[in-house]
């Protein structure tokens, strides 16, 4: 895999790929999230906010009826995900700069 986790690692492999990734963010001069909206697919918000089915949906269901109401959760509602917390954590210990 592209990002170096797979079901194919060991637990102490794991453990030593995230260490390494903690003295990468630890050390960086800069460290930089670039994320999208798919973040926050976990919490049940339309990624995109809209209120009918955008176009790459239509594209890949052509015919299809849509409720979006029935697979999103209003954005007040929502509860921030494991990542969203992970980000804040890092902004709060001044580890993360920027999200892009």
């Amino acid at each position: 895999m592209a990002h170096g986790i797979s079901d194919e690692n060991s637990p102490d492999t794991l453990d030593r790929k995230i260490g390494k990734l903690a003295d990468w963010i630890r050390n960086a001069k800069h460290f930089i999230v670039f994320t999208g909206a798919g973040v926050s697919t976990s919490t049940g918000m339309n990624t995109l906010l809209l209120t009918e089915p955008d176009v790459w949906e239509l594209r890949d269901h052509p015919g299809s009826i849509h409720s979006l109401n029935a697979r999103t959760t209003i954005s007040t509602k929502a509860i921030p995900s494991v990542t969203h917390m992970a980000l804040v954590e890092l902004a709060r210990r001044n580890l993360l700069h920027f999200v892009v």
